[in-house]
């Protein structure tokens, strides 16, 4: 049971940051550095 609930709460975390991106990505502006680690990040965010 431990195991299911760590994986669902990677990916809720993973869905909301990806959401976070998505909705807002045209309004924020995020580091060269953090572009790189976000890799699907290929235009200007």
């Amino acid at each position: 049971m431990n195991y299911v609930l760590l994986i669902l709460g990677m990916a809720l975390i993973t869905w909301v940051i990806r959401a976070t991106v998505f909705v807002f990505g045209d309004r924020l502006v995020f580091p060269p550095l953090v572009r790189t680690a976000l890799g699907f990040c290929r235009s200007p965010c």
